[in-house]
């Protein structure tokens, strides 16, 4: 019995290791997921631009109103550690480029959808975001450090609660691109740490009961 419950934590300790090292990779497809704001659409082509990823990307359309993008919410949840967003955003030829804002958000509403609220405001430590020229890509990185202050704009606070993203303009010209996602963690040490001396404990255990 006591095997069987030592065999058991060894399954939570290493499930709960691999949480703690995890990448979110997302090729922006229609019908995925991705809840459309204000003005946008799915494109397998537009203006000169072809999907970076998978079959179809995001695009804000020409001749709409500012608040154009898309939000959408993953199974993963917010733990401490330090967090680099990339995403592709493309310049539409013949078109004016609306430079968008990329930000996390966190559900603390536990609903699964976008809440603009909800967005994370702490702890942006840099952004790369070099604009494309007409008919191309450019990628753009993001940075940001997640610990047990962190708050949605809301004042709510984020671990624990589901990763989401969101990829907005507020301007008022033609549009943008969006696709190829990537979300990737490098745990805080002490989060590392504790899950690795837990681990520890319970294999000198099981080394301690077979003598």
């Amino acid at each position: 019995m006591k095997k069987l419950l030592l065999l058991s934590l060894g399954s939570i300790c290493a499930a709960s290791m691999l949480q703690a090292q995890f990448t979110i990779t997302d090729s922006v497809e229609n019908n995925d997921g991705w809840e459309i704001l204000t003005g946008g659409g799915f494109s397998t082509g537009v203006s000169g631009l072809a999907p970076t990823d998978g079959s179809t990307f995001f695009y804000a359309r020409t001749g709409g109103s500012g608040n154009r993008g898309a939000a959408k919410y993953f199974s993963e949840t917010f733990i401490e550690g330090e967090y680099t967003i990339s995403a592709d955003i493309g310049h539409q030829e013949a078109w004016t480029f609306s430079e968008p804002g990329l930000l996390l958000m966190a559900d603390t509403n536990n609903d699964g959808l976008y809440q603009y609220s909800e967005r994370i405001l702490d702890g942006r430590t840099a952004i790369s975001n070099p604009t494309p020229v007409e008919g191309s890509w450019e990628t753009w990185t993001i940075s940001y450090t997640i610990n047990s202050s962190t708050q949605t704009a809301n004042g709510d606070l984020v671990l624990g609660h589901e990763i989401g993203f969101y990829v907005l303009d507020l301007l008022d010209s033609d549009g943008y691109a969006f696709d190829n996602l990537n979300i990737s963690v490098i745990p805080e040490p002490s989060t590392t740490a504790a899950l690795l001396g837990v681990t520890a404990l319970i294999g000198a255990c099981g080394m301690r009961r077979r003598r």
